[in-house]
């Protein structure tokens, strides 16, 4: 999933990802929690981890842009 480009297109769009992403973080928490004795596992679901919380970052900067769109400063 984190390998997926997250851009806003549309509204209905932007709520879909944004579930997906944090189903997935929440997922994530569980996981790390459970294999909490595994640190090989855990540094990998810490690194998809940051790069989800990346995309979503990228999702709201480009929904803010679109919304915006150039009437805000």
């Amino acid at each position: 999933m984190a390998s997926q480009k997250f851009l806003f297109a549309d509204v209905d769009g932007f709520v879909v990802d944004v579930v997906n992403i944090s189903d997935t973080l929440s997922n994530l928490a569980y996981l790390i929690e459970l294999d909490a004795e595994n640190p090989a596992l855990v540094r990998g679901y810490a690194k998809h981890t940051d790069q989800l919380l990346q995309a979503l970052g990228n999702l709201v900067r480009s929904a803010e842009a679109a919304v915006c769109a150039g009437s805000c400063s």
